[in-house]
């Protein structure tokens, strides 16, 4: 175990003297805000869009082997899957299954990948959803 004690009056004198504008708290407070914009977004979604969602927003970590295809991290499980998404395993294999069955995915062997973005973005009706993709 690690136990971090900040002084936080050295912190404050740090960051006026090596950020006197403000970049680094302004930087972490976009971010912050973005992250759990996304978190209220994906709490008044339905399942099925959870997963969906949680997708499109694993596509920037992953491969573009071209404009509309991305092969998603190697770690990405139907485990991870169903706990990002807040679902439970079984339901996240179905919502998979219909994803295979429209050829949007190909998840039989590692990495994952998503054929048609543009697809996935439409069943989520990403449009709805502003500055999160």
């Amino acid at each position: 175990m690690i136990w971090w004690r900040i002084d936080f009056a050295f912190l404050k004198k740090m960051l006026q003297l090596e950020d006197p504008r403000n970049y680094i708290l302004m930087s972490f407070m976009a971010r912050t805000r973005r992250e759990l914009y996304a978190i209220a977004v994906q709490d008044r979604l339905s399942s099925k869009k959870r997963i969906y969602f949680s997708l499109i927003s694993l596509i920037d970590l992953g491969f573009r082997k071209d404009s509309n295809t991305v092969e998603l991290p190697s770690f990405l499980t139907y485990d991870r899957l169903a706990e990002l998404s807040n679902t439970s395993k079984g339901y996240t294999s179905k919502a998979l299954l219909e994803l295979r069955e429209k050829e949007i995915l190909i998840s039989n062997k590692k990495p994952w990948v998503i054929t048609d973005v543009k697809k996935l973005k439409n069943l989520l009706d990403a449009d709805s959803l502003p500055n999160l993709f």
